[in-house]
């Protein structure tokens, strides 16, 4: 086993052994992973986060030993310190030699601000972009990282929460499911592995640095409470699991719908009420707002109904209230400005599927029929049911969310709008009444 030094990584250049070592075949690294894909039952790729230290190394080696035809590693790059070139190196070394396709995103984070929290919106926004539906991404979390997590929450006031094992990732209706795989296991399992495979990682320099308080729980005040209380870890687990027990019982008071949440359903009480949003949110995404940014909503959501409350989540996400709900809205996949379209026939849309059906010998469009946006065309109006409608007042009537508007479809021929799908029809022939039927339903994810 080699380990590089804490300044900057570096690799010798002999090739990894991409066998599990027999002592470790039915050890409890390789039961966690089959147990986590049996959970998953998809058969799409097994994306693996891959920073090149220990906990990451372990999970890519031991996934990829089991299923190299499906894994992919990918690496994000904040480029918030001196080393990250050369983690980027490490990371791309190791995969050549171990045969895993390496993906690499640079991130764009300021370097003002609150950094952790900007290069978290954008690493899982990354993630969600490159994650569809039919994979899993597995991130190397175990359970001495949920155990500071608890720590460092109790210390910033922020509520006993933990990481949850598994949930959807947020970017969109091509996203898949995120799995820890490791979350039950101690970190010494996992360094046990690697001496066992002999494998090689990078040692952050920046995780010994004490004025860090996830460094100073980890290297100070853990131990010695440890030291103390031998089953430290496992009284704090379990209090974790009493309050996830309360948490499903509120979430099934407020409803079980995913992306929404009745207004009416909260408490009354505004502290009680900023409680659970939060506990519903956590349930549902990486991207957790500040105290008081969450507080400010929710005063806000007594106000008229002309006002539409927001609060900006990252990573292009969002918290509106709309229609007597508070909306999850989720970051829009991007859209080409116009799609070909064969009636009948169906479409599938990065935000939905498109529908055309029961188009008779009656109906003859002028030119190739499209699908375009509502945002492109300002102004737009459709001649239905014998008058002509603004198609923005169309949605209005029915009750489209204003962030769904722009980017509403529309069939359109050389005329101008055939249909504003599931909503109205152009007339045909003089006469109001449409000769096929156009339907329009948005990934769930997205709404």
């Amino acid at each position: 086993m080699s380990c590089c030094s804490d300044s900057a990584p570096s690799s010798a250049m002999t090739a990894w052994n991409s066998t599990i070592p027999p002592t470790s075949a039915s050890g409890p690294v390789v039961r966690a992973l089959r147990r986590a894909l049996s959970d998953w039952g998809g058969d799409g790729t097994v994306y693996v986060g891959y920073s090149g230290g220990l906990d990451s190394t372990v999970l890519l080696h031991g996934a990829h030993a089991l299923w190299p035809e499906r894994v992919v590693a990918i690496h994000v790059n904040h480029g918030l310190q001196q080393a990250a070139s050369a983690f980027d190196e490490h990371c791309r070394q190791q995969c050549e030699r171990l045969g895993v396709v390496l993906r690499v995103h640079a991130a764009n984070v300021p370097e003002t601000g609150n950094t952790e929290a900007a290069a978290r919106a954008e690493r899982y926004g990354w993630f969600g972009q490159v994650v569809s539906k039919h994979d899993v991404l597995w991130l190397a979390h175990h359970r001495d990282d949920q155990v500071e997590t608890l720590m460092l929450r109790l210390m910033q006031g922020r509520g006993f929460y933990g990481m949850p094992r598994s949930r959807l990732l947020l970017a969109g209706a091509a996203s898949g499911l995120l799995q820890r795989p490791l979350l039950d296991l101690p970190r010494t399992m996992l360094r046990a592995y690697a001496a066992d495979a002999d494998l090689e990682w990078v040692e952050d320099p920046s995780n010994a640095e004490l004025d860090k308080d996830r460094n100073w729980l980890r290297h100070r005040l853990l131990p010695e409470l440890r030291e103390r209380t031998s089953d430290l870890d496992q009284s704090l687990l379990d209090a974790l699991q009493q309050q996830r027990y309360l948490e499903l019982g509120l979430l099934q008071a407020l409803g079980g719908e995913p992306h929404r949440v009745s207004v009416a359903s909260l408490p009354e009480d505004r502290k009680a009420a900023v409680q659970a949003l939060r506990v519903w949110l956590s349930s549902r995404s990486q991207l957790l707002p500040r105290t008081a940014a969450l507080e400010d909503f929710v005063a806000q959501l007594g106000a008229p109904s002309d006002r539409q409350p927001l609060l900006t989540l990252g990573g292009g996400n969002s918290l509106r209230r709309y229609g007597g709900y508070v909306h999850l809205v989720r970051a829009l996949p991007e859209l080409e400005s116009h799609y070909p379209l064969a009636l009948p026939g169906q479409l599938t849309l990065p935000h939905g599927e498109l529908r055309v059906l029961g188009a008779t010998d009656g109906f003859h469009p002028d030119g190739p029929v499209r699908v375009e946006f509502v945002g492109a065309h300002p102004g737009l109006r459709i001649r239905c049911r014998g008058k002509h409608h603004a198609v923005r007042a169309l949605l209005q009537a029915a009750r489209v969310p204003p962030w769904q508007r722009n980017d509403y479809p529309l069939l359109l021929d050389d005329r101008g709008p055939l249909a504003v799908p599931g909503i109205a029809h152009r007339d045909h022939g003089g006469a109001a009444g449409r000769l096929f039927d156009a339907g329009w339903h948005q990934h769930a994810q997205l709404r």
